[in-house]
């Protein structure tokens, strides 16, 4: 009898041990369950928040006057300052992306003035001129010479050549270091090739690199005035140039009022953050201020 005791004793024992390991695993899952529903709920709630700041963009574009100069002292240009959320909070700006070097005009080989341009961009920003003609390579219609420094890298790359989307996919190019493409990043996009640079909020050095003969000293002095009075045509900022400059100047390439921008968004929640690139295009009513497309930012 006190061996059979025993017996069910240990078996009691064994069992209620295998209950409480059961129970123990399928503690540690719902604990997992309910981590990953918290950080699904965070993330979504993230999102919404970045949202949230592209739909003010939208509504800061579209209040805008259709048809009038863009420049820097407009309130879409101001940032956005820090918004307090609920156990959170987000921050942004809205730039204009045709304030830029368009990086896809060099996807035209006979446009000479634009790689002239890019040229003299890459030496105001500490890039080597070699460089520069990787990024032209890469941007010519068809395969660069090149392949086999695209088939070694890691990951391995086959560029198309020709225009391309966002200026991140430079970074595939063997020769241009995170680096270098950090030093450049500021001051380019990629947009149409027909896209024309808005002189009331290019920088003053993409204005010294576009405008041939003008030095740093006058491209200062041109942002200075359009912040006094930013320009209503391109006639009137012609006009502020020498005549040989202005003699010289394609005024077809430039404008003073702007349809590309990209909204810069970064939301905090709970500890975590996300940040997002939003390309924003403006066109004629009725369609109006529309996403193109968005990226992770970061």
């Amino acid at each position: 009898m006190r061996a059979q005791r025993g017996f069910v004793l240990v078996n009691a024992l064994v069992l209620v041990g295998a209950l409480a390991a059961a129970a123990m695993v399928l503690l540690v899952r719902a604990e997992m369950s309910v981590q990953r529903q918290s950080v699904w709920q965070s993330a979504a709630q993230i999102e919404a928040y970045l949202d949230a700041v592209d739909t003010l963009a939208i509504s800061l574009l579209e209040a805008d006057a259709p048809g009038g100069a863009d420049h820097m002292q407009e309130v879409w240009a101001e940032p956005i300052r820090t918004v307090e959320l609920d156990r959170g909070d987000v921050t942004g700006r809205i730039e204009d992306l045709q304030g830029r070097f368009n990086v896809n005009w060099l996807s035209v080989p006979e446009d000479l003035a634009s790689q002239e341009a890019f040229d003299r961009l890459l030496v105001a920003r500490g890039l080597p001129l070699a460089s520069g003609a990787a990024i032209r390579a890469f941007l010519t219609p068809g395969q660069p010479a090149n392949l086999a420094a695209y088939a070694g890298a890691s990951p391995a790359t086959l560029p198309r050549g020709g225009p391309i989307r966002n200026a991140r996919q430079l970074l595939t190019i063997p020769q241009l270091s995170p680096e270098l493409f950090a030093r450049l990043a500021p001051v380019i996009a990629a947009l149409p090739s027909d896209t024309r640079l808005n002189v009331n909020t290019a920088p003053s050095e993409v204005l010294d690199a576009w405008l041939p003969g003008v030095d740093g000293a006058l491209a200062r002095q041109l942002v200075d005035r359009r912040r006094r009075e930013p320009y209503t045509s391109v006639e009137d900022f012609v006009l502020d140039l020498p005549a040989d400059v202005a003699a010289a100047l394609d005024e077809a390439r430039l404008v003073t009022s702007s349809d590309w921008f990209v909204v810069q968004a970064t939301a905090r929640l709970d500890g975590r953050s996300m940040s997002r690139q939003t390309v924003l295009v403006r066109q004629p009513l009725p369609v109006g201020v529309s996403v193109d497309y968005r990226l992770p930012d970061g």
